[in-house]
């Protein structure tokens, strides 16, 4: 049996990264550090199976 893939799954998933929160019903905000990205991004095709990326974002909060 195959579990479904709900956006709570996909949240609860990238947890292991970070926080992410779901933002509209078709948008899954995710935060992690840098040193976590790749890692998410890999899990998160594996899990859902796309095979193109469209959109990375970051921000610098001034902290080290």
């Amino acid at each position: 049996m195959t579990r479904e893939i709900t956006p709570e799954l996909i949240m609860e998933k990238m947890r292991e990264f970070g926080t992410a929160e779901q933002v509209r019903k078709t948008r899954i905000r995710g935060t992690t550090v840098p040193g976590k990205v790749h890692d998410a991004i890999s899990t998160l095709q594996a899990m859902l199976g796309f095979d193109r990326l469209i959109t990375i974002s970051t921000g610098d909060n001034g902290e080290t």
